[in-house]
């Protein structure tokens, strides 16, 4: 992102603003980002496979946002009540927000800590207010095989 952004700054400094300073380049940037939820930004979405589902572009990976990965100075919760509040409620806002974008695929794994009892928790909250219809979000998990040819 950081090379993109740099070449971007460089190609409109040397084409229309050369008094622009790279600090301001990218606050303009990131003025534009922000306001895009109201002017009704939509992430675009394709056709997922050989389905008639309509994935996003862009997905709310569950990598990142997770508690805990489960070391073992702190061990993956066994549920949602050993995950500290404010993690949770900051999952929740970013899903919102995904949400407000168009983006409705949210992507988590076994691997990936306390991701799952995470999501599963948040998405359960959101659709249970109201917020959210079940039918209208896209939740894909992943599991590693535990022998050669267990999946295919």
């Amino acid at each position: 992102i950081t090379r993109k952004v740099i070449y971007e700054y460089e190609r409109e400094k040397a084409s229309s603003a050369p008094g622009t300073d790279l600090s301001s380049f990218v606050q303009e940037r990131v003025a534009v980002l922000s306001a895009l939820p109201e002017a009704g930004y939509q992430c675009p979405k394709v056709r997922f496979g050989r389905t008639e589902i309509q994935m996003p572009i862009v997905t709310c990976g569950g990598m990142r946002i997770q508690e805990t990965w489960g070391r073992k100075e702190k061990p993956v919760p066994a549920d949602i009540t050993g995950v500290n509040k404010e993690c949770q409620e900051n999952l929740i806002a970013t899903i919102r927000r995904s949400l407000e974008l168009g983006i409705n695929h949210f992507e988590t794994a076994l691997g990936y800590g306390s991701s799952e009892i995470q999501f599963s928790d948040a998405l359960a909250q959101l659709i249970a207010s109201g917020e959210v219809n079940r039918e209208d979000i896209i939740i894909q998990t992943k599991v590693a095989p535990k022998a050669p040819g267990d999946f295919k």
